[in-house]
């Protein structure tokens, strides 16, 4: 016990530098009370409730984007040698969803969030056109990682919001802006 005490003491001159995340204030960006307005309540509840409702009608297009939400991180390229790179994980093999079928095309697009553009004008119809939308959105060089969120509003936001930036086109001025300031960095 004494081994633990002196362990996490926090030495007197460090107590200012010293701070952890206080997930109850606003402290690093939290803030309660935009939870508690009731156009935010209202909003949130119809995002669930067709959310859920996607979820019943279609419950293999929902196992497989669930499984790549928790897993895809895993297989992206986040490693610039290519040092450790898995090809397969078990969770994401295609043979675990076997029976792959969807019942209610238009309320498949409450299950992903998605920005349909002009490639992509239509929404995947069978399981492998699932499979390679979901790799390229989870796996490939930029990936998120979100099961350590509590809160199962936010994971769902966070995994929707980057779905669709992931789609998101940039206009070219827009661009050459972001270039320029990268520019100025070095």
């Amino acid at each position: 016990m004494k081994y633990f005490q002196l362990l996490f003491r926090i030495n007197p001159l460090h107590k200012n530098i010293y701070r952890s995340y206080k997930h109850q204030t606003k402290i690093f960006g939290y803030n309660p009370n935009l939870k508690n307005t009731p156009s935010n309540i209202e909003e949130i509840q119809t995002n669930l409730t067709r959310y859920n409702k996607s979820r019943c009608s279609n419950p293999s297009v929902s196992l497989l984007i669930d499984a790549y939400r928790k897993h895809g991180h895993q297989l992206a390229k986040t490693d610039p040698l290519e040092l450790a790179v898995k090809s397969t994980i078990p969770e994401l093999d295609d043979n675990i969803f076997p029976q792959f079928t969807i019942n209610n095309s238009e309320d498949v697009k409450n299950l992903i969030g998605l920005t349909i553009s002009d490639e992509e004008d239509k929404l995947p119809s069978n399981k492998q056109e699932w499979i390679q939308l979901l790799q390229k959105r989870y796996c490939d060089k930029i990936s998120i990682e979100l099961e350590y969120i509590e809160s199962d509003i936010e994971r769902l936001w966070l995994a929707r919001r980057f779905e669709e930036l992931r789609t998101l086109k940039l206009e070219p001025t827009l661009q050459q802006r972001i270039a320029e300031h990268m520019l100025k960095c070095e």
